[in-house]
């Protein structure tokens, strides 16, 4: 007997099914994957108003699961609430465009059934947290791309480690190096890096 569950979730992606139904791909605080199906949610605006199943969007889900055969997990999503909306990504289109490259890298990284990824989940909040604010939108996506190379066990002996690794990447723009020319060198490792994730 299936029950129903309540958890985080940060939208990746949403495609339309139907007429009216929505299929959601979303990451969960344990840095999973999840497969949300919202019936009727173009119509009912009761369940799911307020444009709170957009990309992007942190939300508070309820939802239960459904067995589909020889296919991943698809549940059903019974209610969402709003948790953060980061609306200041969708008024700015180079802090827009850095937050879906964040969803992209963070999608690729995660897995169905994960239950020890929540330093995945976490840093893609932090990172589109920090894209609504931040000064200095490179260093900002250099320091993501460090932590999700560190988080998957494939970073580099990139000059400065530590300096990224004991920061917060809310805190981004403050980063500075003993060696400035240091960000060079680490912009190149951490490129070839990204490049030859699977």
């Amino acid at each position: 007997m299936s029950q129903l569950k309540t958890e985080k979730v940060i939208l990746l992606k949403r495609v339309k099914y139907g007429e009216s139904d929505l299929i959601l791909h979303g990451i969960n605080a344990s840095g999973a994957k999840v497969h949300l199906f919202a019936r009727a949610a173009l119509k009912s605006k009761k369940r799911f108003g307020g444009g709170v199943l957009e990309p992007l969007n942190c939300i508070q889900a309820v939802y239960r699961e459904t067995e589909r055969e020889g296919s991943e997990p698809l549940y059903q999503l019974q209610e969402a609430s709003l948790i953060h909306g980061f609306p200041k990504l969708r008024s700015d289109y180079e802090r827009l465009e850095l937050a879906f490259y964040f969803i992209k890298s963070i999608s690729h990284a995660a897995q169905m059934g994960t239950v020890d990824g929540e330093p995945l989940f976490n840093l893609l909040g932090n990172a589109m947290k920090a894209a609504e604010t931040t000064s200095n939108l490179l260093h900002l996506k250099l320091h993501f791309e460090v932590k999700l190379l560190a988080i998957q066990g494939v970073l580099p002996q990139i000059p400065s480690r530590d300096v990224f690794m004991n920061s917060s990447v809310t805190a981004s723009e403050n980063l500075t190096l003993p060696n400035p020319e240091d960000w060079v060198s680490v912009q190149k490792e951490v490129a070839l890096a990204m490049s030859q994730l699977p």
